[in-house]
């Protein structure tokens, strides 16, 4: 699988630590803790590693009490990819500093504004405000793979309005909340391994198509194929999914058999159908499983695994949340 990112190394600038390195892992990264001193608070970071070269993370910083605007130097930070990249970093709460290197620059992480990069590296130093909780979401996405999710064209404008360009560059932007939420739901999600991997990638798509409109001033698909061509795509996709079993195939996957970018497939689809691709096929599987349990006896395990959950408490906890009650449940009452 392609990575976003080949390793991450962060020099500890706080207590006498030796420097972590993480590489990414096949599929999931595990927590990593701060070496935050106890009588500041705690936290971490973990992140998720996506189809095709893409990594979403998230850190999390606790302070306890009594909080002050003390300014704490938590680390430098090297990153290096396998291929320039963009990345992007979004503050749901809290504010921290960035005294960056490589791209040179300053830059003030804080609600509302998101930081967006285009480089072949990164080193940077981050800096706490310990005065408040900070959590914050990132993205990182190899050049290639943002070319095949928005198009080549929309890529590229994409890069001059956010002026980032010329690489390496940073560029801080004000981008509006309703946006930036999707990066920030994009790593909660209640299904299995596969379908929540379906889901983070959807958010993503949301949080490009959502940036993409608020930085051009008009949808990012007014260039899209004729009507009736999206259209028909949308149905000749829907007939596919419809008769899917066992693994949930990947946006990039569907949008390459399709012959569309990935944004584009999935704005289509919804436009014609009312709903992204995700909820189709997550909704569609669920309905199909709640009448396979009610028409037949395939043992409920058995039908996780048809549907392409990778655990079977994935699978309950996603039946409960659309129908009200546990497969088992409905199946007693059968």
């Amino acid at each position: 699988m392609p990575i976003a990112y080949q390793s991450l190394k962060l020099d500890w600038l706080i207590e006498s630590n030796a420097p972590t390195i993480i590489t990414p892992g096949a599929k999931t990264t595990d927590w990593h803790p701060v070496p935050l001193p106890k009588e500041v608070g705690e936290g971490g970071a973990f992140g998720v590693q996506l189809e095709l070269g893409m990594s979403l993370f998230r850190v999390e910083y606790q302070f306890k009490a009594p909080r002050t605007h003390q300014l704490l130097p938590l680390a430098d930070i090297q990153l290096t990819f396998p291929e320039p990249a963009f990345m992007v970093e979004s503050i749901a709460r809290g504010n921290a500093v960035q005294y960056s290197q490589y791209p040179v620059g300053e830059f003030l992480n804080q609600v509302g504004v998101d930081l967006f990069r285009l480089t072949d590296r990164l080193h940077f130093r981050r800096v706490l405000d310990t005065s408040a909780d900070i959590q914050g979401t990132g993205l990182m996405v190899s050049q290639s793979t943002l070319a095949e999710l928005l198009g080549p064209d929309e890529a590229q404008r994409l890069y001059e309005r956010l002026n980032i360009a010329d690489q390496p560059k940073a560029n801080a932007c004000k981008i509006p909340l309703d946006i930036s939420v999707h990066l920030h739901k994009a790593l909660s999600s209640n299904w299995g391994p596969q379908p929540g991997r379906l889901y983070s990638q959807a958010r993503v798509l949301d949080y490009f198509d959502g940036l993409i409109i608020f930085m051009n001033g008009q949808p990012a698909d007014s260039n899209a194929n004729p009507i009736k061509n999206a259209r028909t795509r949308s149905h000749d996709l829907h007939d596919y999914l419809i008769q899917l079993d066992g693994k949930v195939p990947t946006l990039l996957e569907l949008a390459r058999q399709f012959s569309s970018p990935a944004k584009r497939l999935n704005a289509e689809f919804k436009a014609t159908f009312g709903t992204s691709i995700y909820n189709f096929i997550i909704h569609e599987r669920l309905e199909r499983a709640r009448l396979a349990i009610l028409q037949s006896d395939v043992p409920l395990k058995q039908l996780a695994d048809r549907l392409g959950y990778a655990h079977f408490n994935h699978f309950g906890a996603a039946f409960k949340k659309k129908f009200g009650q546990s497969p088992g449940s409905l199946r007693a009452r059968k």
